[in-house]
């Protein structure tokens, strides 16, 4: 066993890295539905420094006509504009807009009244001015809570339908539902809708783009899921096409290192085995040594880069949430599948390997 410790670090090593791999990248891409959810929680979002003027409404009408649409759950609602900062402990430390982001910013915070809520989502909230309810993927915060100066006694919602994220930042922003927005903080106005479009994905993006551009805002100010959605496949795909690419070469390598360890084995272990069957060891003894040697340097291996990937799964996961990735029975579904998945190949190279290792312990004369 002492002789094998360096190989079966090898290969325990080289199956840790195929299901990392595997894991983050197969997460990511799963998961696009789920994140462009986050940043759009309905077909478009537009977002002004007021509500829609008369002109803009004519406008959209006129785009919608010109493209055959049918608009449908259209929403608008006031709130304020991002604040970013980061969190310590339950306070949050204001750095205010992107212009003041450091190393420091880790999260942002947007207020939307309780008045709109109940609009929004049909649920009551009935809160005073010391209340809140706190909407945070990342985080959850409950209790005493100083956000922005003020203190409020906060409960955590676990869900919120129209939450999105305006900046289409790295990091989903925290909603924090209040009686009255605050004082003083600068506002936006979000106007939000689905719509229906007969055609391709190119025409879906070609509407919103058209939109966009009659309106004349900018990217930030308007936020299509089509457009979205095609942003993450391009991004997402090519990780998991490098993730499989990577994961496909350690394979080989893993198959390869295997293989010719237990050919090597079998050489070595050959006349040792023949000396065996002298002294009266069967055939079915000599089956069952064999497979009871060769399913030891398998299972060990796996078993560690199961631990391993254990091990790794927080640092992942944070990783992810860096991503606005925050969906943990989805990576737990993809973990537990590429885990079976990885020990099915597994078992298919035992077979064969010991087959191999088999045929050799035979051919002796």
């Amino acid at each position: 066993m002492e002789q094998n410790g360096a190989s079966l670090a090898t290969i325990c090593l080289l199956c840790s890295a195929v299901l990392v791999a595997l894991f983050s990248s197969i997460s990511l891409y799963a998961g696009i539905g789920d994140s462009v959810n986050r940043y759009v929680p309905k077909d478009v979002v537009m977002i002004t420094n007021q509500p829609l003027a008369k002109q803009q409404q004519a406008t959209v009408k006129q785009v919608v006509r010109n493209h055959h649409v049918k608009v449908f759950d259209q929403d608008s609602y006031q709130a304020t504009t991002p604040q970013n900062g980061y969190w310590r402990g339950k306070r949050f430390i204001n750095q205010g807009s992107l212009e003041h982001m450091t190393n420091d910013t880790t999260s942002s915070i947007i207020f939307v009244s309780s008045r709109d809520y109940r609009q929004l989502t049909g649920k009551p909230a009935q809160l005073n001015d010391h209340q809140a309810l706190v909407y945070s993927p990342a985080k959850q915060y409950t209790g005493d809570v100083t956000i922005v100066g003020h203190h409020y006694q906060a409960k955590n919602l676990k869900q919120l339908s129209f939450a999105f994220n305006p900046e289409h930042s790295i990091y989903a922003p925290a909603f924090v539902i209040v009686n009255h927005l605050p004082a003083g903080m600068p506002t936006m106005n979000v106007t939000s809708f689905c719509y229906r479009l007969n055609g391709s994905d190119h025409q879906h993006m070609q509407f919103e783009n058209d939109l966009q551009a009659q309106l004349q805002l900018t990217n930030s100010q308007v936020t299509g899921r089509y457009n979205i959605h095609y942003l993450f496949n391009g991004l997402y795909g090519g990780l998991v096409f490098a993730g499989i690419l990577i994961s496909l070469a350690l394979g080989i390598t893993t198959t390869i290192v295997i293989y010719f360890k237990q050919i090597s084995e079998g050489y070595a272990d050959r006349y040792r085995f023949k000396t065996m069957q002298q002294v009266g060891l069967n055939e079915r003894e000599t089956t069952k040594s064999i497979h009871s040697q060769v399913l030891m340097v398998f299972m060990l291996p796996i078993a560690g880069a199961v631990i391993n990937l254990l091990f790794a799964a927080p640092a992942i996961k944070q990783i992810m949430t860096q991503l606005s990735f925050y969906n943990l029975p989805l990576m737990i579904t993809v973990a537990v599948s590429i885990t079976l998945a990885l020990l099915v190949i597994y078992l298919l190279i035992y077979g064969f390997t010991t087959r191999a290792y088999h045929q050799i312990v035979d051919n002796i004369h």
